[in-house]
């Protein structure tokens, strides 16, 4: 399953600046973390927690939208 991760990219922006500042923040290497944001690799639950800490997301709803928004697949008209 692929997830859209835009909200969260947009989040690291807003906190940490750059996604290398953030990886260093989370104990990854800054292509680990590039790898996951483009679904090569999926977070792990303590990854999940360290970063809902890390961007101080207080609301629940807003972790899950976060982090489990599946991507839109477009359908073929072939």
């Amino acid at each position: 399953m692929k997830y859209n991760f835009d909200k969260l990219k947009g989040k690291i922006k807003e906190k940490f600046n750059t996604q290398n500042e953030f990886a260093i923040a989370m104990g990854i290497a800054p292509n680990t973390l590039s790898g996951k944001l483009n679904n090569q690799f999926e977070f792990s639950s303590n990854e999940i927690s360290k970063a809902i800490t890390l961007l101080e997301i207080e609301s629940p709803e807003e972790a899950w939208n976060i982090f489990f928004t599946k991507c839109v697949e477009k359908n073929s008209t072939k």
